[in-house]
């Protein structure tokens, strides 16, 4: 990507462009405000004049957070962390000529020459607030709608016929391709309980549980969202697992580095924002090999006492970027008999109940210290009878998964 030296055009103000990049005059002359900032600092390297003029930037030295006083930098890396992507709406407290009203503005993280920046795009939205725009285009809509309403509804009608039977394809291939109680009951050594409940018809959760050699691979994702582009994206997942698990493939960047580029390709040629957090657990006589990015790892030794692994630096979300493989690492863990480790998605821990609060992984820690003793399936069912009072009558917003294992 190439982005226009400002400097070239502009002899009035002290800004300089990022010097990595080329000139590329789109950037310059669209209508729209972008910025580029680094990852870490949030420090501005980068900005058209439209930019400048709507934020009256003057020095690229700036901090974006004190260009854009209502960003919450807490929450914004957070967002890109999980989600990839993040945006917030600013509304002028008072009208200037030449400015918007309001503002919509997104970020992405942008990886240039072997370093990573936010870009940072504001699209100027003056116009929902232009009162007699919105009653003139809702008019013409509404005509629009009474013109069109019966041949839509016909189309519509058969639309939802074919949804629905794509949808029902994907859910029962879902349910097909997790292992079922007689195959877990095979695996050696290991006493392993798993549940998995989606928010919807098709859900973006992703679990399962393979033999190799004497070994087995427990896998554990979440896709961003659920519905049907989520479920497609775990399937594709899935089966890059088990195809990799059948070539031979053991080394662990080498998993999630080929892994994503397939999925990368796949979302691409989708034109789907989705992305998935994936941990690989390889277990092997008590010793068991741990890598790529999900949710925090619960490890509970034989008495109970509960050890949290964090997964954050052993990857990177699946289908985010290219190449993930300067990202992958791997740690390693040793069960005795009585040790056991449990797995899940953020549907257990953001959980919420009515109160809107949410249950958070310090109640999941607790819930499994106090059935530890208790067979695999007995500690699911303990963890999920809890989960589902917690929420009561509140509905389930995220797709909910478990995987409980213990050594023998």
């Amino acid at each position: 990507m190439n982005f226009y030296d400002s400097t070239k055009s502009s002899t009035t103000d002290n800004l300089t462009s990022l010097s990595v990049l080329d000139s590329h005059p789109t950037v310059e002359f669209i209508h729209d405000g972008f910025a580029l900032c680094e990852d870490d600092s949030l420090n501005i390297v980068f900005c058209n004049p439209t930019f400048r003029k709507w934020f009256d930037v003057h020095d690229l030295s700036t901090p974006l957070n004190e260009v854009l006083e209502t960003l919450k930098t807490d929450l914004l890396f957070k967002r890109l962390k999980k989600r990839g992507a993040y945006s917030i709406s600013i509304e002028a407290e008072e009208e200037r000529k030449g400015f918007p009203v309001l503002m919509e503005v997104f970020f992405k993280p942008l990886k240039w020459a072997e370093k990573l920046y936010i870009s940072v795009h504001v699209h100027n939205m003056s116009k929902l607030k232009e009162k007699d725009a919105l009653i003139a285009s809702h008019s013409r809509m509404i005509e629009q709608s009474n013109r069109q309403l019966a041949r839509l509804t016909k189309r519509l009608e058969a639309e939802n016929i074919r949804l629905s039977a794509e949808v029902e394809v994907t859910r029962q291939l879902q349910q097909m391709l997790v292992p079922g109680n007689d195959e877990l009951a095979r695996v050696e050594n290991l006493d392993i309980a798993c549940f998995m409940e989606p928010a919807d018809e098709v859900g973006g959760d992703y679990y399962d549980v393979l033999q190799f050699d004497g070994g087995v691979r427990i896998c554990i994702g979440d896709v961003t969202g659920h519905g049907l582009q989520s479920g497609v994206v775990m399937l594709m997942a899935q089966m890059g697992i088990r195809t990799l698990l059948a070539s031979g493939e053991m080394d662990a960047t080498r998993i999630l580095s080929t892994l994503n580029r397939a999925v990368y390709d796949n979302i691409e040629r989708m034109g789907a924002d989705k992305n998935l957090t994936l941990s690989i657990l390889d277990y092997k006589e008590g010793k068991v090999r741990a890598t790529g990015q999900h949710e925090e790892m619960i490890v509970v030794r034989k008495g109970g006492r509960v050890e949290r692994m964090d997964t954050a630096e052993l990857g990177f979300p699946i289908g985010l970027d290219d190449d993930i493989a300067d990202f992958v690492d791997e740690i390693h863990i040793h069960l005795e008999p009585g040790d056991g480790i449990v797995l899940y998605t953020d549907g257990i821990t953001e959980a919420e109940n009515i109160k809107k609060e949410q249950y958070e992984l310090d109640r999941l820690c607790a819930i499994c210290s106090k059935n530890w003793t208790k067979p695999a399936a007995e500690i699911r069912d303990a963890i999920v009878d809890e989960v589902f009072h917690f929420i009561g009558d509140q509905t389930v917003f995220d797709d909910i998964t478990l995987v409980v294992m213990k050594q023998k």
